[in-house]
């Protein structure tokens, strides 16, 4: 009954001992949260180049908004909604760019 007893506890010692080294241990280059810190700066950077590029600051108000709202999510470490807030802002772009194309009646 006293050797279990000595073994859980040596057992038990060992696991909480090697609890905080595992928690120290940096996340892979192929983890999903790099992949999607990628993405999501990537997308950032896309956008704001399209912006950068359109002098009208009328047209690219609401996707700067939505830009600066990526940028925040991502450093936030919300992946998920700085793609989706990235997607808004190209659609945002897009929908300033088709509707001057359109003539106005």
């Amino acid at each position: 009954m006293c050797w279990i007893s000595v073994f859980c506890f040596t057992v038990a010692a060992t696991l909480l001992a090697a609890l905080p080294l595992s928690a120290q241990l940096p996340p892979s280059p192929s983890s999903l949260s790099s992949h999607s810190s990628r993405g999501c700066s990537s997308g950032i950077a896309g956008v704001d180049l399209i912006i950068s590029e359109l002098a009208d600051e009328s047209k690219t108000w609401a996707a700067t908004l939505k830009l600066e709202i990526a940028r925040n999510l991502m450093h936030e470490g919300d992946y998920k909604g700085c793609a989706t807030y990235v997607d808004n802002a190209t659609r945002a772009l897009r929908a300033s760019a088709s509707s001057s194309d359109r003539p106005v009646e």
